[in-house]
């Protein structure tokens, strides 16, 4: 009996040293399931948080691919402008070679211009001297009459005029008288176109004077600058 009971005790306090190791064991389990359930929630948090970031991850990869994409345009504009360039200063050169080539053909055509130009200056010349030289002969003693009468002036060649008409009509007035009085009306027509005829012969007469005054001035000047 006493075996028994002390087997009895004996089990009774092992039981109670597996109770009390239960209950340890079962007050760890509680502070790793609290801990579990703790960690949880920060999992949770965390995964909220990545989701979170990964959005924005998402919306700054969209700003990058649009930057990206709007460095890549302006790239793409840059080589345009550069190439246009390119084709422009090729261009300007082209313009450049050709405005020298014709500036020398230019002047070259000048050149041949001028000289033909001279050329026909002195011809005109040789030409305007011969025909002044001829002019001259020809009308050599009309135009000395005619400066004799231009160097006397207006009132002189009036009274020329009139002595001119009062001769001729004294003339013809003493053979009209012959005829009769019917003849007077005659007479005073025949002066007043006589006289008419006298004035405009004067007026033509200094008008070709002074015509070939400015044609003898004309070819002297000529002729000065041919020598020159």
């Amino acid at each position: 009996m006493l075996k028994l009971e002390e087997n009895v005790l004996n089990l009774e306090c092992k039981a109670k040293g597996k109770y009390q190791l239960c209950k340890n064991q079962q007050g760890k389990v509680n502070e790793l399931e609290s801990q579990l359930e703790s960690k949880t929630e920060l999992y949770r948090l965390l995964e909220k948080q990545l989701l979170q970031h990964s959005e924005g991850l998402k919306g700054k990869d969209k700003i990058c691919s649009n930057f990206q994409r709007k460095v890549k345009e302006l790239e793409n504009r840059l080589k345009e402008r550069e190439q246009a360039e390119f084709v422009t200063q090729y261009k300007v050169k082209e313009f450049e070679n050709t405005l020298k080539e014709r500036t020398r053909e230019f002047e070259v055509h000048s050149g041949m211009l001028q000289q033909k130009i001279v050329e026909l200056e002195l011809k005109l010349s040789q030409q305007g001297a011969s025909c002044s030289n001829e002019k001259f002969k020809t009308t050599h003693p009309r135009i000395s009459r005619v400066e004799n009468i231009h160097d006397m002036g207006p009132p002189t060649l009036r009274c020329l005029n009139s002595n001119e008409g009062n001769q001729t009509m004294s003339i013809m007035g003493s053979s009209d008288l012959l005829k009769g009085t019917d003849s007077l009306r005659a007479l005073k027509r025949n002066r007043q176109s006589q006289s008419k005829g006298t004035e405009n012969n004067c007026l033509l007469s200094a008008s070709f004077l002074q015509e070939s005054m400015v044609s003898s001035e004309s070819n002297k000047g000529v002729r000065r600058a041919a020598t020159s």
